[in-house]
């Protein structure tokens, strides 16, 4: 994968998810254990070096994001980006690079206390932060 394509990936994908966040505040839609979940499920596939449920696990909580929205046109943009092919060649490539992905796991749970907390710019803020290479 290039790196052009991993950037023009991760624009479209910081700019989706904060709007589906936005709207699901709006609705009161937010899924809060559906996320929670979703993290503990991270940091069951970091601590057991189990890559494909951990990029599983990450790919659900991004979409659980999304279904927040209420807006099924929003979600069938974000699933036209191929989630599930860039989340687990980015969880290999993180691996082999020696990321940590017990820090990467921690990213996502922070999302959550902000989301829990009920502050959406600081939510939206860290999931911009997520995406930044």
């Amino acid at each position: 994968m290039s790196s052009e394509e991993l950037y023009d990936y991760f624009a479209v994908r910081s700019e989706l998810e904060p709007l589906a966040l936005s709207w699901g505040y709006e609705l009161n839609r937010i899924d809060v254990d559906g996320l929670m979940s979703a993290v503990e499920s991270m940091f069951a596939g970091v601590e057991r070096r189990d890559m494909t449920a951990l990029g599983q696990a990450d790919l659900d909580f991004h979409r659980t994001i999304m279904e927040c929205s209420g807006n099924g046109s929003l979600v069938r943009s974000w699933e036209a980006l191929a989630n599930d092919y860039w989340m687990f060649t980015l969880v290999k490539q993180h691996l082999e690079d020696g990321v940590d992905l017990g820090e990467h796991a921690q990213e996502h749970k922070d999302i959550v206390n902000a989301v829990k907390a009920g502050d959406l710019e600081l939510t939206k803020e860290l999931l911009r932060n997520h995406y930044s290479l």
